[in-house]
This record gives C-alpha cells, structure tokens and sequence, in this order.
C-alpha cells in the first residue's frame, strides 16, 4: 500500500532562511536608495513667520548624515531660500525606513521676537 504524502501549509516546506531570500535580493538590488533623506509631511509646528514655507525631511540617522539631510532640505526649498531647522522628530508618516523627520522654514531667516 502506498504512503500518503505528507500534508504542509504552503510556505512551511522551505526553511525561514529561504523565504528571506527574495527580501535580502530586493534590499541588495535597492541599495542605499530607499533609506535617502526624501521629502515628507512638514510638522505642525508654527514657523516664526507663519508665511514662510515648511518642508519636511524624512531620514535614516543610521545612513544620512546632517549634510545629506541639508542638501535633500536645498532641494526642496528651491527657490523659495535657504531652509532654516524648525523642528526634528520620528514620525509616522514618513516611510518606516526613513521614520526621522527634520521640518524646515525655507526663506531668510528671521528673529523670533523677545518677550520682555
């Protein structure tokens, strides 16, 4: 009498290091590419001046540094100035490889105004 096959749930006949596979090829194919500073949700802080325009920076702190981070900022603001750090933070919105966030003033620079 012959033997029955042995019943498995799709996928469980490979070992976990095989599944992973495909994931460790897309991520070797993809480079550093997908972890870049790239342009996101600005927060919700208020800028100094509520007319300038905010960007927001999403970032990987592990892979970018301050100078890529800043360039990606220039880009972004174009010609509307030079961008001017407002507020840092990890947010959600941003994709989960690049979670951190830099939010930035683009124009002059202008002084908050002292409280006496």
């Amino acid at each position: 009498m012959p033997s029955l096959p042995i019943l498995r749930f799709p996928g469980t006949a490979r070992p976990s290091g095989v599944r992973a596979l495909p994931l460790l090829i897309l991520l070797a194919l993809g480079g550093c590419s997908a972890v870049q500073p790239t342009q996101g949700q600005p927060s919700l802080k208020s800028t100094p001046d509520p007319i300038q325009a905010k960007i927001g920076i999403c970032y990987n702190n592990l892979v970018s540094d301050d100078a890529d981070v800043l360039r990606a900022a220039r880009r972004a603001c174009g010609a509307n100035g030079e961008p001017h750090l407002i507020d840092q933070d990890t947010d959600l919105t941003c994709p989960l490889s690049i979670s951190n966030r830099s939010t930035f003033a683009c124009g002059a620079a202008r002084p908050v105004p002292k409280t006496p």
